[in-house]
């Protein structure tokens, strides 16, 4: 993608190799970004159109998915769902109608996650920072058996907190 101020994605992308957003983008409609096991890399914020909230799928493979800039930074997002056996890193805040990873690779988290509806991590979780994770009424899911804290960094819930048996 050529870098500008701002990309507004109305329809799916599909590609076999690399997707690169350079700046901030605009969700405009649901939509599903896949790539064939390449990575997807997000440099600046990822919003919803204003006054909406707008589903974001990302369908990676075996590719990384990094969002480095905040998700829902000024228009919160509908149901944000990564689906990646390799890395999903979330290096700032999340804001959404809910999230969901997938089973297999690791989430790490280095910024508040805030949504109105279910948070589930289905895959290993790593926090990097201090976190709250905040729902409205509804459940945070995690991964029992491979969610770790790094020493000192803690996990405040607002709702249910449940870690699944798997």
């Amino acid at each position: 993608m050529c870098s500008s101020d701002l990309t507004e994605l109305g329809g799916d992308v599909t590609t076999s190799g690399t997707q690169t957003y350079n700046d901030s983008v605009q969700v405009n409609d649901p939509i599903t970004l896949s790539t064939t096991n390449s990575a997807v890399l997000f440099t600046g914020t990822v919003d919803s159109q204003a006054t909406e909230a707008n589903a974001l799928t990302v369908s990676s493979g075996t590719g990384n998915v990094t969002f480095t800039g905040a998700v829902g930074n000024t228009t919160a997002l509908g149901a944000v769902t990564v689906n990646s056996t390799g890395t999903t890193l979330f290096t700032s805040t999340v804001k959404a109608a809910s999230l969901t990873t997938n089973a297999g690779g690791t989430t790490e988290l280095g910024g508040n996650v805030t949504t109105s509806g279910t948070q589930t991590y289905n895959d290993s979780v790593q926090v990097n920072d201090p976190i709250t994770l905040s729902t409205t009424n509804s459940a945070v899911l995690l991964d029992r058996k491979s969610t770790r804290l790094n020493s000192s960094h803690q996990i405040i819930s607002y709702a249910v907190f449940c870690l699944k048996k798997k």
